[in-house]
This record gives structure tokens, C-alpha cells and sequence, in this order.
């Protein structure tokens, strides 16, 4: 969708998108990290933050007045993060990264994806791993 489309939509009260199920990001390339990203065009990318990255997409259709219709927010299941925001929501329109590093580090977190009047709309768990 582009133009007045995604806006108009929200304005009639529909949540924008469809969400897709998000990825977990295991890096077994030994160089000590995995990096988790929504980024504010609808793209999910998990890699190892040395630019080894795969691409998804957190939501269908991936624009970015689609993305602006939501929100995230992130929470330490088990292990430690070692950067990134966690325990408030946070607007997609921004990229939003969580990072764990460290050779044979394993952090899990609870993703939440809301709509901007805060009804959670998805609700999963995904691991960084660094092998």
C-alpha cells in the first residue's frame, strides 16, 4: 500500500497488515553475536551483526505507513541481553534491535507487537543465539 491508503485505514480504525511469525537468530558463524531487528519498513532481520544478515518481513504488506501502525516491546525470558530496550513499548516507526554477544550466549525474549491503542496483536517468544 503507499499514498493516503495505510493512514486512511488506521483512521477508520483497522489495524493495518497482517503480522507474520517472527524468527529466531542463531549465529553459527563464531563471531560471537546474534542480533534481532524490526525494522520501520516491516522487515525482520536476524543476523550476527557483522553484516550476515537474513531478511524477513514482520508484517505483510512491509511499508513503512503499515509498520507506524504498531508498536513492540521486548522482555528477558532467560539469559542476559547484552543491548536493546526492553520493558516498555516502543514505536515501529524506528528501527528496534536487541543484541546477545559472546561466544556460546543464548538470551530469550518475549516479543509483543501491539497496535497503537495497545492490543497486542502478536505474542512470541524468540532466541538470539551465538555459537
Amino acid at each position: 500500500m503507499s499514498g493516503f491508503a495505510p493512514a486512511l485505514w488506521m483512521t477508520l480504525g483497522g489495524t493495518p497488515g497482517v503480522l507474520q511469525a517472527l524468527q529466531n537468530s542463531t549465529n553459527p558463524n563464531a563471531s560471537g553475536g546474534a542480533v534481532f531487528t524490526l525494522k520501520n519498513n516491516g522487515d525482520l532481520e536476524v543476523g550476527d551483526g557483522t553484516g550476515l544478515t537474513d531478511t524477513y518481513q514482520w508484517v505483510l504488506p512491509a511499508s513503512a505507513g503499515i509498520a507506524a501502525g504498531y508498536q513492540v516491546r521486548a522482555d528477558v525470558v532467560s539469559g542476559a541481553l547484552t543491548s536493546g530496550t526492553t520493558g516498555v513499548y516502543l514505536a515501529l516507526t524506528s528501527n528496534r534491535a536487541w543484541t546477545r554477544t559472546g561466544v556460546l550466549q543464548t538470551c530469550t525474549l518475549r516479543i509483543r507487537i501491539a497496535d497503537l491503542s495497545g492490543v497486542v496483536r502478536l505474542d512470541q517468544n524468540v532466541v538470539l543465539t551465538s555459537t
